[in-house]
């Protein structure tokens, strides 16, 4: 009687052994789909950040041209247009960063550094759950 005992306990507790480590991959796999809907929530906001200073940059930028005009105008002297020059420069970088393919273009330029420049990955490469779980029962 006794041994049947133990050996239904012991089935309880491998079966509760394999039920939490089914939490624990659970847990981990959702903890990776929620980090990506943060990054893709951040980027997200780093565009619309773009677009709200290229806004900015464009009104600012059209201002100028119209003072700068208006400048000309009356002294005839053309060092107002100058100004512009930065002014444009800095107004089309936040433009194409916002609302062209930019973000495109520096996310592709990421993947081909982490695909063909292998001092940029992880050592050992990414994680996952049996090297994790190796690593906390100390079985390295």
């Amino acid at each position: 009687m006794g041994l049947n005992i133990g050996k239904m306990m012991q089935d309880q507790l491998n079966k509760t052994q394999e039920f939490m480590i089914q939490q624990g991959q659970l847990t981990m796999d959702r903890q990776g789909v929620m980090q990506a809907e943060m990054f893709r929530k951040q980027a997200a906001i780093g565009v619309a950040r773009a677009q709200d200073t290229a806004l900015w940059f464009g009104s600012f930028t059209l201002c100028l041209a119209f003072g700068a005009t208006a400048a000309f105008a009356k002294t005839k002297n053309k060092v107002f247009f100058g100004l512009l020059l930065p002014t444009t420069f800095i107004t089309c970088y936040w433009i194409d960063l916002g609302y062209l393919n930019k973000m495109k273009r520096i996310s592709s330029t990421a993947e081909d550094l982490l695909k063909n420049h292998k001092t940029i990955a992880l050592p050992g490469g990414a994680l996952n759950f049996k090297e994790i779980e190796a690593n906390r029962l100390g079985k390295n």
